[in-house]
């Protein structure tokens, strides 16, 4: 063990990176054991809906931090997959037709702006075509007065699949241009692609925090069966969402490996979130409880400061990584608190105009990094995203 060499996790954005130019997972053997074997499984539907020339629904569920959107980019990046694209008649300059096989097979979409911005500012503009917003997705596809664009992509991935908004969330957000929720609007964009379709759901617990994203997994199966062709689909799901569906005549498989049960993050992360939310969120708890729990993570090596010195605060983090380029630690703080000093800019208009791939990804040294503390991130801007320190 001693003599080992030291391979720390990547982030997730640097794992992308790292697979956008490498065009594979960087040799990393946590990383790679806890997704390999559902990507594995993913991949093998994928070949069997491509030949059998079917269509189907992939559910993935997994705890916060075990990996579920680092398989989904590992989805999307796949080049295995490509030659299963079927041809399709693409319209050319002057009017010509001729038929073009797809080189690229599958998309990653999120809801999560503040993912997607980074990713796309750390991998340039030809990641584009491998990770994009949701919401523009959406809406490109359906296009304008009911016309309906048939999607390039055979494969296509929504991360954090049980926040997909209601037929009402999705009214008021498109602004009436659109009808149906956001599960049957990818439905029936997978039931338009050319041969064989899949729509791959990353599924997290417990981690809706809008109105409209209330309704969850159900939604889904409520649209494989209100498609227009439900007898061309099939469910795969791990047992513990498969056995809450009621698939009727829709055929719903069952695998274990569908569940990312263990976290990649480090082993006490899990402790600390439970500490902050006893500390400031809704769980109840004693101070002593929560002086135990204190004592507990740092006795196993977590670090946690307390300070009303807001200078004394950022004059500690740069020192502790000066010298080190790739770390990045920032300013954080919840939306809902007033009464903060402005020299803590958690107001909206100042947290809506961070530029949040160049707060992540930029060297300590440039002005809009988040290494320089002057610009503050809240909940919606960091959710999916990591910092080695945070403030």
């Amino acid at each position: 063990f001693l003599g080992g060499d030291y391979e720390p996790m990547p982030t997730l954005v640097e794992a992308a990176r790292r697979m956008f130019e490498d065009g594979d997972l960087p040799n990393i053997r946590r990383a790679r054991a806890a997704t390999d074997p559902a990507l594995e499984i993913c991949l093998g539907i994928i070949r069997e809906a491509a030949e059998t020339k079917s269509r189907r629904l992939i559910l993935l569920s997994g705890v916060p931090g075990a990996g579920k959107t680092l398989v989904g980019i590992r989805l999307s990046y796949d080049r295995g997959t490509r030659e299963l694209a079927i041809p399709r008649a693409m319209r050319r300059p002057g009017n010509v037709t001729e038929m073009v096989h797809p080189e690229i097979t599958s998309v990653f979409l999120s809801g999560n702006g503040p993912l997607v911005e980074v990713l796309q500012n750390a991998l340039g503009s030809n990641s584009k075509n491998f990770v994009q917003p949701v919401r523009s997705y959406v809406k490109h596809h359906f296009g304008e007065r009911g016309k309906r664009r048939i999607p390039y992509h055979h494969v296509l991935i929504f991360d954090e699949a049980q926040r997909a908004w209601d037929w009402e969330k999705v009214e008021r957000g498109h602004k009436g241009e659109l009808e149906g929720s956001e599960p049957e609007l990818f439905i029936n964009m997978a039931d338009r692609v050319p041969g064989w379709s899949v729509v791959v759901g990353l599924i997290g617990t417990g981690q809706e925090i809008h109105d409209g994203e209330e309704s969850g997994v159900a939604q889904w199966m409520s649209a494989v069966a209100s498609s227009q062709n439900p007898e061309n689909w099939s469910v795969h799901a791990p047992p513990s969402i498969a056995n809450t569906l009621d698939g009727g005549s829709i055929p719903v498989f069952s695998d274990n490996l569908l569940s990312l049960n263990t976290t990649l993050r480090s082993h006490f992360a899990e402790e600390l979130h439970e500490w902050v939310d006893g500390l400031i969120g809704s769980k109840e708890i004693t101070s002593d409880e929560l002086s135990s729990m204190a004592n507990v993570l740092k006795n196993e090596g977590f670090r946690m400061y307390w300070t009303n010195n807001l200078s004394r605060a950022k004059s500690y983090m740069m020192k502790r990584y000066d010298g080190m380029p790739g770390k990045r630690y920032g300013l954080i703080a919840s939306s809902r608190d007033k009464a903060l000093s402005p020299s803590i800019p958690n107001d909206f208009m100042s947290t809506k105009n961070v530029r949040k791939g160049a707060w992540f990804n930029e060297p300590p040294e440039h002005p809009r990094s988040c290494c320089q503390l002057n610009t503050c991130m809240t909940e919606f801007g960091v959710q999916g995203l990591e910092l080695d320190f945070c403030l």
